[in-house]
């Protein structure tokens, strides 16, 4: 879902049309405005959501209440972080400072595969990653991360800081191995999977 802003004494060209919209017994879309740009039916079910999101967004405190709550998340998960990376190798990607960070943290585990990672943090506990390239192997590639990438943690305004120490005692505990030993029945210490 998105919207299209013009001032209406520019004339856009576009570069594709679909349905004619408002003149649906004609073949070409119509040229006035904004029939031109209003192909077919519009994304009812789309701009009610957004519309849902925009009064919770607005109830809630608005986008920098929300931002300050990340920000609280970011630098928890990022300190928790470094304390284990002091003991187990990892690779925290991106910058370290919460303020510059999104509430997106991707790490590499130095013996541990990132698919096997992320398999392992769904099976024993629940928590949801995304491991991968994540459609940006040029920034894999400047990690040292290419080509099996790494695993990523999202966090949003529903999380709350207790998740974060869940989270963090889950990555402990796997990078530690201190987990049912049947769980890891088959899996090597290089992560790769034996079965």
């Amino acid at each position: 879902t998105g919207a299209l802003i013009i001032n209406s004494t520019y004339r856009l060209k576009s570069w594709r049309l679909g349905e004619t919209g408002s003149k649906s017994e004609e073949e070409w879309q119509p040229t006035e405005y904004p029939d031109y740009f209003e192909s077919g039916s519009h994304n009812a079910l789309g701009i009610s959501g957004l519309l849902a999101g925009l009064k919770w967004i607005e109830k809630t405190g608005g986008v920098f209440k929300i931002r300050k709550h990340e920000e609280a998340l970011i630098q928890k998960f990022l300190s928790g972080l470094l304390d284990i990376e002091r003991a187990i190798p990892i690779n925290i990607l991106g910058p370290r400072d919460p303020l510059k960070k999104s509430p997106v943290v991707a790490i590499a585990a130095k013996y541990l595969k990132p698919k096997e990672f992320s398999e392992r943090l769904w099976g024993a506990y629940g928590i949801m990653t995304r491991p991968g390239l994540h459609c940006a192997p040029s920034a894999h590639e400047l990690s040292g991360t290419f080509p099996a990438g790494a695993t990523r943690f999202s966090f949003g305004p529903f999380t709350e800081l207790a998740d974060i120490d869940y989270a963090l005692d889950s990555i402990r505990a796997i990078l530690e191995r201190r987990v049912n030993p049947a769980f890891f029945q088959g899996f090597e210490a290089d992560g790769v999977n034996t079965k």
